[in-house]
């Protein structure tokens, strides 16, 4: 199976989010959750190997996955979506295995 990653486009709608103290981009999480399921299916890994190997918060994840309080994730870091964006099954799987201890 190839890598299909999130198209580029997915960056483009990116929005401030007007309560935020400083500027935050956001951008829309739908391609980055099909992403996340693209990566656990590619490799057979649990989603929550995908946080440590994107070095986001398991929490995120979750939310990103199954929503929160019984409602989706609306929207999604720049900074959340280009570390999903740059994990690879082949990253998710080289990643795993060096986390793995050691069998005595």
């Amino acid at each position: 199976m190839t890598h299909k990653p999130p198209p580029k486009s997915a960056f483009s709608g990116m929005k401030t989010h007007p309560s935020a103290a400083t500027a935050h981009s956001w951008v829309d999480p739908a391609p980055f959750r099909a992403h996340v399921r693209h990566l656990t299916e590619a490799t057979g890994l649990s989603w929550r190997a995908v946080p440590a190997a994107a070095r986001l918060s398991p929490a995120l994840v979750e939310h990103l996955l199954f929503g929160r309080a019984g409602r989706p994730l609306r929207r999604l870091s720049h900074s959340a979506a280009k570390a999903l964006f740059e994990l690879t099954p082949q990253k998710l799987a080289a990643g795993h295995r060096r986390r793995q201890p050691a069998s005595a």
